[in-house]
């Protein structure tokens, strides 16, 4: 993701999913990441229940970055 994005900037992110008609996104986080962000890899995560704990950034040097599960009913 680069820079350290920041919560409004997924949460526009995630609108423009569920505006393209995703129902999912899942975390990607870096291959070099830390625990908590570990914990949050290639979790299933319904957009219209998502809390601001379930999309990153996770911490303050957070790297993650999210991506739509369009293929997934």
């Amino acid at each position: 993701m680069g820079a350290f994005a920041t919560k409004s900037f997924f949460k526009k992110k995630l609108k423009e999913f569920a505006d393209s008609g995703d129902k999912y996104f899942e975390v990607s986080p870096p291959p070099d990441c830390c625990p908590q962000c570990e914990a949050m890899a290639n979790k299933k995560i319904l957009i219209a229940t998502a809390t601001k704990d379930d999309f990153p950034p996770f911490h303050r040097e957070c790297r993650c970055d999210t991506n739509s599960l369009s293929n997934i009913k």
